[in-house]
């Protein structure tokens, strides 16, 4: 997957015929609403401001690397980025349509329709490693260091070639032979542009963080759930969520900003369970509503429909003392495997070399995100922006906690967002 592959879906296809994932009404509603979330967010960073100073830097081949920059200040850049290139992209792709016409299938429209829920944010995650490490690490990270590329000449020469060859390989995602041509992939040379800048500024990891950031944004437009009085019931409890955690919470996020350091410490003074349970309510809460409102697709639907349809089988609900009860045993068993995991995966990353700690929290929460099932690329999407950020909280709060404590943590966190799970499993 790459991210042209997520804006030709999103465009849909020059043949006179609605393109099965072509965004309906709702779906470009969610993509444009988040393309000016983003906007907001790189603005407020200070984003446009570092990329504008970075132009010529970056083109004579005198960018300053900034490796040790925390992962706050790479949100301002990456979203501005993001932000950026969708624009260019699309309005590329606006003249093309206008002289070729795309008469085949192309891979990305199976892919971001399937039959049943199938495990895509796995999938389109392991393709953007993939790709980022062929199309930059490979080329900038590895083959740059050797004396022979190592001067502006090498540079250029592995910018160019690894961007075309990553560009033209996608040519073979055109099902028909007739439509690949290659001014079809340009766009996809301009992105590399792009996710190469921040490849050259903050490494390999804020790359492929940059190009999962720019798919998604374009994945919101692939919705596939009706909304329905579940949407705004959801909302409304993700609201309540949210003022309890603010009501709760008693010390400021900005203490938070320490877990963003290359070199974090997980312990914040002053904070214990509550307010680390209030930190994780509120953030909850508040992407609750936010991709309410944005409309993206939930995953995991299916086996929540299942669930009530053995329920109601054997003559139970869900308001029932006996499921809660059970509910709460399961809880306390989920945090302890959570916990486990977290602790495993971080040791796992630690032994192969990955020493940033910010940068393996990253990636523990993306892989115990792997399970998560979906239908749309608006699932994939809401994984990403709001599930793997969330566990990111609670990955932290585990080290902060440690034992018995973050078992229990985790326990409660799920017992107290059980009517939440309730409500999708009325979702269609």
């Amino acid at each position: 997957m790459t991210s042209m592959h997520a804006s030709y879906a999103v465009l849909g296809r020059n043949t006179g015929e609605s393109s099965s994932i072509r965004p309906q009404s709702i779906g470009g509603l969610s993509f444009i609403g988040t393309l000016l979330v983003m906007s907001f967010a790189a603005f407020m960073l200070g984003g446009f401001n570092v990329l504008a100073a970075d132009v010529v830097p970056f083109f004579t081949v005198q960018l300053q690397r900034h490796y040790s920059a925390s992962y706050y200040e790479m949100l301002g850049p990456i979203f501005a980025i993001t932000v950026l290139d969708i624009a260019i992209v699309f309005a590329l792709m606006g003249v093309l349509s206008k002289y070729i016409t795309v008469k085949g299938e192309h891979s990305v429209e199976g892919m971001l329709s399937p039959k049943k829920e199938e495990k895509l944010f796995k999938r389109v995650y392991l393709i953007v490693v993939l790709e980022e490490f062929s199309a930059r690490l490979l080329f900038l990270g590895i083959f740059y260091k050797l004396p022979v590329f190592h001067n502006p000449v090498g540079f250029y020469t592995l910018f160019l070639v690894g961007n075309t060859l990553w560009a033209l390989v996608h040519l073979g995602n055109f099902k028909s032979k007739e439509d690949r041509s290659p001014l079809l992939v340009l766009p996809q040379f301009i992105g590399g542009v792009s996710l190469t800048y921040i490849f050259m500024k903050y490494g390999f990891f804020p790359a492929f963080i940059a190009h999962f950031v720019y798919n998604c944004v374009l994945f919101a437009a692939s919705k596939r759930q009706e909304t329905n009085w579940v949407d705004f019931k959801l909302i409304q409890l993700g609201a309540v969520y949210m003022v309890i955690g603010w009501l709760l919470l008693d010390r400021p996020l900005s203490d938070t900003m320490t877990w963003f350091a290359p070199h974090s410490s997980f312990v914040l003074e002053g904070w214990g369970f509550r307010q680390y349970f209030a930190l994780l309510l509120l953030l909850d809460g508040a992407s609750d509503v936010l991709f309410g409102l944005l409309c993206y697709d939930r995953s995991g639907l299916e086996g929540m429909h299942e669930l009530r349809k053995e329920l109601e089988k054997n003559g139970r609900t869900f308001f029932s003392v006996e499921f809660w009860g059970l509910y709460a045993v399961a809880a306390l068993a989920f945090g302890a495997v959570i916990t486990l995991a977290v602790w495993l995966i971080n040791g796992a990353l630690t032994d192969v070399g990955i020493a940033d700690v910010v940068t393996r929290i990253f990636l523990v929460a993306s892989i115990l995100c792997f399970c998560a099932h979906g239908r749309s690329g608006s699932s994939i999407a809401r994984v990403f922006f709001e599930r793997v950020i969330e566990i990111m909280v609670v990955c932290a709060v585990v080290f902060a906690l440690g034992g018995l404590a973050a078992v229990c943590f985790v326990a409660v966190y799920l017992l107290v967002t059980g009517p939440r799970q309730v409500l999708m499993s009325y979702d269609t």
